[in-house]
């Protein structure tokens, strides 16, 4: 949901390439949230083959509710912890996040796989 938050109207490939999965695998999770009203399918403008998926009002309302939650849990498990150690902690989890995207040919910047031309 945050990809399309931040990405608004990318296919059902683009959205599968950026969390790292096969497009079929995204199929039933996008059909299943249409079908609960999070979600819609629009025609692409140059392709009618291809459909952009897009959040609806009652998405934006569940994101903003995770959000909120995101940043209560963000203040209790921060609690009595120094702003440099938790800076730390961030630019050490960061490090570790590259390294892995590096080694796995991740973009950390939108959690993307670069998947390999079999050429």
């Amino acid at each position: 949901m945050g990809i399309l938050v931040l990405q608004p109207g990318l296919t059902q490939k683009e959205i599968a390439d950026k969390v790292g999965i096969e497009g079929a695998t995204l199929v039933p999770v996008i059909d299943k949230m249409e079908g609960e009203g999070f979600l819609k399918r629009k025609p692409d403008s140059k392709d009618r083959r291809v459909n952009r998926i897009y959040l609806s009002p009652k998405a934006d309302s569940l994101w903003n509710s995770m959000i909120e939650s995101a940043l209560r849990i963000r203040k209790i498990s921060t609690k009595d912890i120094p702003e440099d150690q938790i800076k730390n902690t961030l630019d050490t989890l960061r490090k570790i996040s590259k390294n892995l995207a590096t080694h796995f040919e991740l973009d950390t910047s939108l959690l993307t796989i670069q998947r390999k031309s079999k050429n």
